[in-house]
């Protein structure tokens, strides 16, 4: 789902249609004699030449919008090489869009980036998921059962998945990583486990060894080292997971996504700011840029407003450990990461994290999708006091860095982070950032951030701005590349009405450090063993968190 925290912000994914623009409709042009149809096609699909169109559609969408997309693939010619393969599998009686789906998810994936997709897939019902019928979490490399839905099933709990009709996770790993995009082989597990495990039309794209009926073959290795086999009915109707009971109660967010309480730590006389988010879509300031006037009816909860009593209560309350909550935040609008930082650091620490004046952090590319999905941005505001004038594709360097000096020239030049001006124009925040009253209220001595693999997109702005903070990682790496892209837009294809994403920016949270370009390590990590320690808790990041500061940590 980036960039320093806030050019993810402005990427909150919107949903749209009519991208039929980035390329000329069949009607304003005449289709080349050998894409002709030739065969009938059968009622419920779409012809050949449709077919043909729109993968040549989606192929122009990923070049001319994602500011890389042979880089991660092999080239140009790779990737003209996968949109053939495509081209001349199409059959001449046509395809149904489930098949044309299927044929298509590894050319996208072959783009090699988990911002880079196709959203409307299978017609899933979660009522009725039909694949394995177990909930899976990802711990160091592995996939631990963590619910299952039946009682005489709870041995399994614990259990660490070896393979699915015979075919060993490693393997498993890898044939995910060509049907969906990924950043990293976190990804690829969670994915595995949202997604291609749960639903039966994803498995058999995953296992065709699978006969699609019947039971599945898997192998587990269980908590006490037995080796088993087991054939499982596929979950066929609802599951009321059974899962390991927490011995902590932890407050969930509503649709607000985010709260913060005061816990009581293992010293009596010290307390814990417990701040989770589960979402990053709920809030007033995220909804209020898109939605104006609906937020102003519905009046969503402010992170401003909670961020400032927050602050101020924890320097009241003399609270010197806070816990920040991301495990499972998937995304939405960082700009309350920024919001959050400004309250606890202040205004020029933030304007630190962004990494303004040296190097580069971003780069947006500036395609027709770019501007479809931004109505409220134009080539003419863009290019207002630029030396050299951009085009339709172009690439922003004013923000990227050569000895100190934007690489693209501006009268005036640049005196602050771009995501900056998003801050100042937020009808709720934009009056608190002008003043700088509550910058740097308060922040505490030592603060803890819980994450796992599917902390993603603006939930993965949170881990990458508070280890830069000094802060504490606990928990699994996110499946979010630190360096790769973001801002993603949504596009449509024009008859099979396939929807995918594809992102608008190249970005870097660590730009001068290769090391952390694929992952985030975290500082202590939730080793297997450590899981079992703790019976396999829900929370046990939060308890291993509470231990590391009853260790002085």
């Amino acid at each position: 789902m980036k960039v320093k925290a806030v050019l993810a912000a402005i990427a909150v994914i919107a949903s749209m249609t009519g991208c039929g623009k980035n390329r000329p409709s069949l009607s304003s042009r005449e289709t080349p004699v050998a894409a002709r149809d030739t065969v009938a096609t059968k009622p419920g699909t779409f012809s050949r030449t449709e077919l043909i169109d729109d993968a040549r559609q989606l192929s122009d969408i990923l070049e001319e919008s994602h500011p890389d997309p042979y880089i991660n693939g092999g080239g140009r010619i790779a990737f003209h090489r996968r949109l053939h393969r495509v081209l001349n599998a199409i059959p001449d009686q046509g395809m149904t869009k489930d098949a044309f789906y299927r044929l298509l998810r590894p050319f996208v994936a072959g783009v090699g980036d988990a911002h880079t997709n196709l959203l409307s897939g299978y017609d899933v019902d979660s009522q009725r998921p039909g694949g394995i019928p177990l909930a899976f979490r990802v711990i160091e490399q592995s996939l631990v059962v963590a619910g299952v839905c039946k009682p005489d099933q709870r041995g399994l709990l614990g259990s660490r998945l070896i393979s699915v009709e015979d075919v060993p996770l490693e393997e498993l790993v890898e044939r995910q990583r060509k049907m969906w995009g990924t950043d990293n082989t976190y990804h690829a597990l969670q994915s595995l486990a949202d997604q291609s495990l749960r639903y039966r039309q994803y498995l058999l794209d995953l296992v065709p060894e699978w006969a699609g009926s019947g039971t599945v073959r898997i192998a587990v290795l269980t908590s006490n080292g037995e080796t088993k086999t087991l054939d499982l009915a596929p979950a066929a109707s609802t599951c009321l997971w059974i899962a390991p009971k927490s011995r902590i109660d932890l407050p969930v967010p509503g649709e607000s996504g985010f709260l913060y309480t005061f816990l009581k730590q293992p010293d009596p006389f010290e307390e814990i700011l417990y701040l989770r988010f589960t979402h990053m879509a709920g809030y007033r300031e995220a909804k209020e840029g898109r939605h104006p006037v609906q937020t102003r009816i519905t009046h969503p909860p402010s992170a401003t407003e909670t961020f400032r009593k927050m602050t101020r209560e924890m320097k009241q309350r003399r609270t010197e450990t806070l816990v920040i909550d991301v495990r499972g935040n998937s995304g939405g609008n960082s700009l309350i990461v920024d919001i959050l930082v400004y309250f606890m650091f202040g205004k020029e620490r933030l304007r630190e994290l962004h990494g303004f004046g040296s190097g580069e952090s971003g780069v947006f590319r500036y395609s027709e999708l770019f501007f479809q999905d931004r109505p409220d941005q134009s080539l003419e505001k863009i290019n207002s006091g630029r030396r050299v004038p951009l085009i339709t594709g172009d690439y922003e360097f004013g923000w990227s860095f050569a000895d100190g000096e934007p690489i693209a020239k501006r009268t005036p030049s640049p005196d602050e982070p771009p995501g900056f001006q998003f801050l100042r124009v937020s009808p709720t925040f934009g009056p608190e950032f002008e003043s700088g009253i509550d910058g740097g209220v308060f922040h505490p001595a030592k603060v803890f951030v819980l994450c796992d693999a599917g902390t993603l997109s603006a939930g993965f702005s949170v881990v990458a701005a508070f280890h830069s903070l000094g802060a504490v990682l606990v928990g699994t790496p996110s499946a979010q590349a630190p360096n790769s892209y973001g801002a993603a837009a949504v596009f449509r294809l024009n008859h099979t009405g396939i929807r995918g994403m594809v992102p608008m920016i190249a970005a870097m949270h660590f730009p001068h450090d290769p090391s952390k370009a694929h992952v985030l390590t975290v500082d202590y990590p939730l080793t297997y063993d450590r899981l079992a320690s703790y019976d396999f808790d829900p929370h046990a990041e939060y308890l291993y968190a509470v231990e590391l500061m009853s260790a002085g940590q």
